[in-house]
């Protein structure tokens, strides 16, 4: 029995002693596991890239309520084209009002499909729900979200209640939320595509040469008008300071390494060594290169020295040091490196992707990157020699469809609605800009005899209207687009209303189709000649001058986000505008329309000075404003400068903000800018600008044109009366003397 026990003993320590052998063959290098390769080891396996995106985010800023009996309302979230999404789900918020004893009823359907129903009967209540998303490509590029509000009344069926006591509120925080994986390479086309809204633009360093601050503001332009908002970053130093998110987590098994422990439990770190930022890029890269990276020669050598230092930190753990390189050549992904031709590529560090751009092809990014263009981008890099918008001089016109209006039939019981959202820059194009829409609708025969109502909104502002004949025929409706319209983002809305017709009431009404055809497209204009920001948007959209002081060169960081808001709100071409660096205290001649930012022109004396946090603002006989002690604003105006017509901007004491909100500059010739925006708009030369269109027809109109011009002329003619019957006098009193 002893003798037994001891051979088995031995024989179970020779066992384990070849298992423990075999597994550490089969451990990278040879050597043993550890809590640190293990760590290492599942990050390198993590190839998921998540987001989540709000409908605050998609340019819904206030929340949506539907007030009326069996309303419904859709909502866009766009998602990259082409990319396989998954574990989707839609995150509503919203709340209720149910004013009367009947239960209402709430259907939400995403893509058009039923994915969740709630019977209301409570008299208010909040709605928080997570609704389930169709995984796969979603060829379209959005995820449809439809909400129908309805709700019982004691009125019979084809009585319309116009009760305000029923109403559903959906909140602009309703948030997608989706995941995508890192399997296949993404393309350049899907890795724009996913680009979260809020960007962020990463630069070489803290000051940057005429060349790569030259293709920064052209490539945050280009991301602007694209719908997104733009944040700018240094590439990291050490002695620079990150905010670390709050999904920053570090694996217990990575604890004893110095540059992870750096990381543990800090909102913000100030880098000590290259290491903690390896370590970074390591568990979130998205903190140390962002988003959209504007790359130098010496970047890849600056992600080779990081990885160099943590390597260093590892030496003693030969299994995490394993597993590290094993991350590292399949994490860390540079094509432009690889491929020296290349200067447009997608990069990949960690589980974040990103797109990467060189110093020089920032024009060429910008409009790679361009609607025309980019649906052909689905290689992972190139080289781009040339690129330019497809756009010819005499351009006059853009179809809706391709704005992202799809030609689609709605069945319209009383009221139903149809969309093309897009942003100012696919409609502002070479130096025109949206002057006249042109909608071809077509709507079948209702059972009522009162034919429907189509009524046309650009932003919310409604632009025409007119009853239609609906005999199954298209028809057009023309409406003239105001200035005071545009904006950083546009929404063309068509709105058909229906009479419901039941005879007796003993019928329930049926919807019947409508469509609006892919016919329909915007007329572009030259605008008008005035010297206002609507004047000078148009020109500022073909070839202008973007003048700089040289010193913004310095902290590009700070001064490349207020370049990117005015550029963005100017509409500033960001593949037409020529970059002007100006020394400090040297007036500038432009040769092309402009865009000035604290660069006086010469020849121009501005209404609107600034010293410090001093603000006057002058008319043409007095000073309108005279105030000091101003935080946080600056001004811009539109002045002449030579024969050519600009914008001055102005900055009032230190401006270390940047403008928080997307604004476009479409109203009067003056306007005082606040960190969300303008906060007064000044029209000192042409007041009639600002006039809806068609009022020049208004009885007050034309009374302001008839006193302007009426009381000269009259004067005149009051004049010529009066000499004549001098004159007469005199002649008859020499006839009765003779």
């Amino acid at each position: 029995m002893h003798v037994f026990s001891r051979a088995t003993a031995g024989w179970q320590n020779y066992l384990l002693a070849g298992v423990m052998a075999v597994f550490a063959g089969l451990t990278p290098g040879g050597a043993q596991a550890s809590p640190a390769g293990d760590a290492l080891g599942s990050i390198g396996q993590n190839t998921w890239v998540y987001r989540s995106l709000t409908l605050r985010d998609a340019g819904l800023a206030d929340p949506v309520t539907l007030s009326s009996n069996n309303a419904r309302q859709e909502f866009f979230f766009p998602v990259p084209r082409g990319v396989a999404l998954s574990d989707a789900q839609i995150q509503f918020h919203g709340s209720y009002l149910k004013g009367t004893a009947r239960f209402g009823g709430l259907a939400m359907l995403v893509n058009d499909r039923p994915v969740r129903g709630h019977r209301i009967l409570d008299g208010a209540g909040q709605l928080d729900d997570v609704l389930p998303v169709a995984g796969g490509r979603h060829e379209t590029g959005f995820v449809r979200l439809a909400v129908d509000w309805s709700f019982n009344t004691d009125l019979r069926v084809c009585e319309i209640d116009q009760s305000r006591t029923n109403a559903l509120t959906v909140d602009p925080d309703t948030t997608l939320r989706y995941r995508y994986d890192l399997g296949n390479p993404p393309s350049l086309e899907s890795a724009w595509g996913s680009l979260p809204h809020e960007v962020v633009l990463t630069v070489p360093g803290r000051s940057l040469d005429a060349e790569a601050f030259d293709s920064a503001w052209r490539l945050g332009v280009a991301l602007e008008r694209s719908g997104r908002r733009v944040t700018v970053q240094e590439f990291p130093m050490v002695g620079s300071t990150i905010a670390l998110g709050p999904e920053l987590v570090v694996p217990v098994g990575l604890s004893g390494i110095p540059a992870f422990d750096a990381l543990r439990g800090v909102k913000s770190l100030t880098v000590r060594d290259e290491a903690q930022l390896a370590a970074l890029l390591v568990l979130d890269a998205r903190t140390v290169v962002g988003d959209v990276v504007l790359t130098d020669a010496a970047f890849a050598e600056r992600v080779h020295t990081m990885a160099a230092a943590l390597k260093a930190q590892l030496q003693a753990d030969p299994d995490a040091l394993a597993q590290y390189q094993n991350w590292l050549k399949n994490r860390v992904q540079l094509p432009f490196v690889q491929r020296q031709d290349a200067n447009i590529a997608v990069a990949l560090l960690g589980a974040h992707p990103f797109v990467a751009v060189k110093s020089n092809a920032g024009v060429q990014a910008a409009s790679l990157f361009d609607a025309a263009w980019k649906g052909m981008l689905k290689t992972a890099s190139l080289n781009t020699i040339q690129a330019l918008p497809p756009i010819e001089q005499d351009r006059t016109a853009i179809a809706l469809d391709y704005l992202g209006g799809d030609a689609v039939s709605l069945d319209v019981l009383s009221k139903g609605d149809w969309f093309a959202n897009f942003p100012l820059g696919a409609v502002v194009v070479d130096g025109r800009v949206p002057e006249q829409l042109l909608i071809d609708v077509s709507a079948a025969p209702g059972a009522s005899s009162t034919r429907p109502v189509a009524s046309v909104f650009w932003n919310g502002i409604l632009l025409a209207a007119e009853r239609l004949r609906a005999d199954g025929h298209p028809e057009r409706l023309v409406a003239r687009v105001p200035g005071y319209a545009l904006g950083v983002t546009n929404s063309v809305r068509v709105s058909f209303q229906r009479q419901p017709l039941s005879v007796d009431c003993n019928e329930v009404p049926q919807g019947y189709p409508v469509s609006v055809l892919p016919s329909s497209y915007v007329n572009l204009g030259v605008g008008t000649d005035a010297a206002s920001f609507l004047g000078v948007l148009p020109k500022m959209a073909g070839a202008a001058d973007l003048i700089i002081p040289a010193s913004y060169l310095q902290h590009a960081a700070d001064s490349l986000e207020q370049v990117v808001r005015l550029g963005s709100a100017s509409a500033l071409s960001p593949w037409g505008t020529r970059l002007v660096l100006a020394e400090e205290g040297k007036s500038v001649t432009p040769e092309r329309p402009f865009l000035s930012m604290e660069v006086p022109i010469t020849g121009t004396k501005p209404r609107i000075v600034v010293d410090q946090d001093h603000l006057q603002i002058n008319g043409k006989q007095t000073s309108w404003l005279d105030v000091v002690g101003l935080e946080n604003l600056s001004a811009a105006e539109v002045a002449k400068g030579g024969d050519h017509i600009g914008i001055l901007w102005h900055a009032l004491g230190a401006q270390t903000h940047a403008f928080k909100r997307p604004f476009v500059l479409n109203r009067g010739d003056l306007v005082v800018i606040g960190d969300t925006g303008p906060v007064v708009w000044i029209d000192s030369e042409n007041p009639s600008a600002s006039l809806p269109p068609g009022a020049e027809g208004s009885p007050f109109f034309e009374w302001r044109n008839y006193l302007s011009w009426g009381i000269p002329v009259g004067a005149f003619v009051l004049f010529l009366i009066l000499l004549t019957m001098l004159m007469a006098r005199r002649a008859s009193r020499k006839r009765r003397s003779e």
